[in-house]
């Protein structure tokens, strides 16, 4: 009787941080842009190698997969300095606010394990990439000069570059807890019009469900209505149809139709 109830008192404990966590990042992003003429933070992550190209905004650099491999994502998943090259870094200097607490990966380092440092990942469509728009695309390293906006403008969903561009702040999510087996870099895309469903995976550690925040300050905890379908999902595979509802509730919340 009593290692069930822990186990469950667990559980809740981690979610409450988790969420707690999320708010104080969605904080940081809202400060950024008060110290940034209303221009927000990029998702875009970036690629490359280092040094980090000064034209790239982004809130956090790195690779959170679960191998601790940089890939071409400048960090390794166990190296703090993709978190503190970010942009968010000097509103919310806590490493352990950027990881979920059910999140247990680590990576061996020389004589030890050290924890892989990020479990959350930003929504695209926050000045970073349009994904699923069928009016065309625009990412922030493609444009020219990068970071340009122009163009965001012909697209049917809304690409945020302003803090004013967040006509609906409670109903716009910012960060989000992404699955282990789907993280890589800090952006989460989210297809707007289903060509793709859902590429990224939010988080299933919370008993299927992921923490989340929001433009206006907020988090909470979001749970799979699918899962059966959130337990099949593997990277590369099905995204989801349009009849998905784990697709069609983070949609919802993450951009709106500019008309």
């Amino acid at each position: 009787m009593l290692l069930p109830a822990l186990s469950k008192a667990k559980v809740r404990a981690q979610r409450i941080k988790c969420v707690g966590n999320l708010r104080q990042l969605a904080y940081g992003w809202k400060m950024y842009s008060g110290d940034n003429n209303d221009r927000l933070v990029s998702s875009y992550p970036g690629v490359g190698s280092l040094p980090i190209p000064a034209y790239l905004a982004s809130w956090c650099y790195g690779n959170a997969e679960s191998s601790g491999s940089a890939g071409s994502y400048f960090y390794g998943g166990a190296d703090p300095r993709g978190i503190q090259a970010g942009l968010i870094w000097p509103y919310v200097k806590q490493l352990e606010v950027y990881r979920c607490p059910a999140d247990n990966r680590s990576v061996r380092m020389g004589n030890s394990n050290a924890p892989i440092v990020r479990s959350v990942s930003m929504n695209s469509w926050l000045y970073g990439r349009s994904y699923g728009d069928p009016n065309g695309a625009w990412d922030y390293q493609s444009a020219v000069p990068p970071g340009n906006p122009a163009g965001t403008g012909r697209l049917k969903y809304r690409l945020f570059v302003k803090d004013t561009d967040v006509r609906i702040p409670a109903r716009t999510w910012v960060l989000l807890d992404e699955d282990p087996l789907s993280i890589n870099d800090g952006m989460m895309l989210v297809d707007m019009e289903n060509g793709n469903g859902l590429v990224d995976l939010p988080s299933r550690l919370h008993d299927y469900g992921y923490g989340i925040n929001f433009a206006d300050g907020h988090a909470e905890l979001y749970k799979f209505r699918d899962k059966g379908w959130a337990k099949s999902w593997s990277p590369g595979g099905p995204g989801a149809n349009a009849k998905n509802a784990d697709w069609q509730q983070i949609r919802e919340v993450t951009s709106q139709a500019t008309n």
